[in-house]
């Protein structure tokens, strides 16, 4: 239910105008509202009217070389007093190095943000990743992205983070779209709400802010924002009931960030003015209509989108709205910059100290009202890609695979003591999970083609009783290969592509289709479970796929025999494999047996099968 904002003493760190139909963000909700005050007003009134105007800059840092990264991060605390930093990619000891070393000589804690909007594995190259939103869209059980949201806090945690910019709440409706597509949950509005929303309250609720992005919506837009500026000509009724609707429901149930970003939206402001840089974007919308109260944060302010000749862009983003100044080109400039407007009376330090209070506030809540623990560890990388990580990671590939055709019933597989089965996988080594895993339930032909296949191959491939097309490209090659398949009795296509590009092999031959959305390690096993009934699929198609299906599109298949999953996912204690290694090893050395193989199953999974030692003494 909204409520104006009553929370004693955090009420001086939010907006002095709030709105009639304002809601208590979540995360200030579970505060003390009066130490919560004590602790703003101490550091608030240690800082210069300068310092608190640098408490909004946020610029972006690369970790990769740590000594020439120290040196630009030194000159962004101290010298121009920054209120946080976003790293761009590297490693997961380079970020916790460095969040360490900044802590220690800021005189105010910083806020650590992450463009993570897959979890960290986007950024850093040795973190394990989850699946992109366009195929968690397919996933039925919201709880999965709360369970994940909580995931990614975990992981945030860990590394020193306290902010994470996600989810993407766009709506995706075209196709074409150059910047979103797979970084949308899909063209649904309803869906998009209820699925972004379930992952921001696991977020939330593990210490981490979320921040939805990019309002107010760069769902149906077929030019890329990093380069230029975007223009959304809906209507103000399309985008209050597609663009907008995901956002509203984000504002409604108390989230904390939202990033506006760099886009034309007419309908909103005629003076084709980025909605960044928007007054009537970033306030009289977003937080006069739409009630937000939380940290409002622009999109990066060095894409092309955002781009002003002669003014400069955090100075105008900051009077059309913005608490945070993310990515500036020139930081140094631009506190210059605000400083003379504020001298002028352009800006006031009014203005500069609410947003400076609501930082602080969204500090003390987050966990840095004390000098932050040090996050970097020897363990770190074992504690990122844990058994946890990699059961919500097991958990969200099976939810979100897809069945779209099945014509006859055909799937999952029967009578698999007649039947003949070929795999194709085009586009990728006959040798791959999904291969050895289809060869976990039968005896398979594998056979592998990137631009097209020979008669003999084609030959060999037309005498089994079931073929399945296994499409990892959309490229030429693989369209002519489809087109080869064509004719082959009882033809299964698994797609291992984005969904929108099923359309380039429209229309698509057999009796059987089988969606995953990209191609990882889990979704090549989990599609081998999907065939042999190996596990229950229920998701449903996110878009719309011109020539294929429409949004919604979904058969069940049943879960008919054994599957494969890991122990954590089974109910087991984590120590599980490690202690029967220990016994297994004793036992060896003790000379009871030369070698043995351990299954372990449960629930119809097989979540343990390992080999040890030899079958004789020799």
């Amino acid at each position: 239910m909204k409520r104006i904002f009553k929370i004693v003493g955090v009420a001086l760190a939010m907006a002095c105008a709030a709105s009639a139909n304002a809601t208590i963000p979540n995360l200030l909700q579970g505060t003390d509202g009066e130490q919560c005050r004590k602790w703003v007003d101490s550091v608030f009134n240690t800082m210069s009217e300068t310092d608190r105007l640098k408490q909004l800059f946020m610029p972006v840092v690369d970790p990769t070389n740590i000594a020439v990264a120290k040196k630009t991060l030194y000159n962004h605390i101290v010298n121009n007093s920054v209120g946080g930093i976003l790293f761009s990619g590297g490693k997961a000891r380079q970020y916790t190095e460095l969040i360490d070393y900044c802590q220690s000589v800021a005189k105010v804690p910083l806020l650590f943000t992450l463009d993570g909007e897959w979890g960290p594995a986007m950024r850093l190259k040795d973190v394990d990743g989850f699946p992109y939103n366009m195929g968690l869209g397919a996933i039925q059980d919201p709880e999965l992205l709360y369970l994940y949201g909580q995931e990614t806090a975990r992981q945030c945690r860990l590394l020193g983070l306290q902010v994470n910019f996600a989810p993407v709440l766009d709506v995706n409706s075209d196709p074409a779209n150059p910047v979103i597509g797979k970084r949308s949950f899909g063209e649904d509005p309803r869906r998009v709400a209820e699925l972004g929303c379930a992952y921001s309250r696991g977020l939330e609720s593990g210490g981490v802010m979320a921040v939805a992005k990019h309002f107010p919506g760069h769902g149906d837009t077929n030019v890329d924002s990093h380069k230029v500026l975007p223009t959304i000509y809906h209507d103000k009724c399309t985008l209050d009931s597609v663009d907008l609707l995901p956002f509203q429901r984000f504002i409604d149930e108390g989230y904390s960030g939202i990033m506006v970003g760099h886009l034309n939206v007419p309908v909103v402001d005629k003076t084709n003015t980025p909605s960044s840089l928007s007054k009537f974007v970033s306030t009289d919308l977003l937080k006069h209509e739409m009630g937000f109260e939380g940290l409002a944060f622009t999109d990066a302010l060095t894409m092309g989108g955002a781009s002003q000749k002669n003014s400069d862009n955090c100075l105008r983003a900051f009077k059309a709205g913005a608490d945070v100044l993310l990515k500036p080109a020139n930081t140094a400039a631009s506190i210059q910059a605000m400083l003379a407007a504020l001298r002028s009376g352009e800006i006031t330090q009014s203005q500069i100290d609410e947003s400076c209070r609501k930082i602080l506030t969204y500090k003390y809540v987050l966990g840095l009202r004390k000098r932050p623990e040090k996050v970097d560890r020897p363990d770190l990388l074992e504690q990122l890609n844990s058994p946890e990580a990699e059961a919500v990671r097991r958990n969200l590939v099976e939810a979100m695979t897809t069945c779209i055709r099945n014509d006859n019933d055909l799937l999952p597989f029967k009578n698999l003591e007649s039947n003949t089965i070929a795999v194709v996988n085009i586009g990728a080594p006959a040798a791959n999970e999904f291969t050895r895993f289809c060869g976990k339930y039968a005896d398979v032909s594998t056979f592998a083609a990137q631009q097209g296949l020979t008669q003999q191959q084609l030959m060999r491939i037309k005498k089994h009783s079931i073929v399945v097309a296994a499409v990892y490209s959309d490229n030429e090659g693989a369209r002519h290969i489809m087109s080869q398949l064509s004719r082959c009795e009882n033809l299964v296509t698994v797609f291992f592509i984005n969904p929108y590009k099923m359309s380039d092999f429209a229309p698509i031959p057999g009796e059987a289709i089988l969606l995953m959305g990209e191609n990882t390690r889990l979704t090549r096993e989990y599609a081998a479970q999907a065939l042999f009934g190996g596990i229950e699929v229920r998701g449903k198609l996110p878009v719309n796929v011109k020539g294929v299906a429409p949004s919604g599109r979904g058969i069940l298949l049943p879960k008919t025999r054994i599957g494969y999953s890991d122990p954590l996912s089974a109910g087991f204690k984590l120590p599980l494999a490690d202690s029967i290694d220990k016994i297994i090893k004793t036992a060896m050395t003790a000379g009871a047996f030369p070698g043995c193989q351990i299954l372990v199953a449960r629930n119809g999974n097989v979540i343990l099968d390992r080999q040890y030692g030899f079958t004789d003494r020799s």
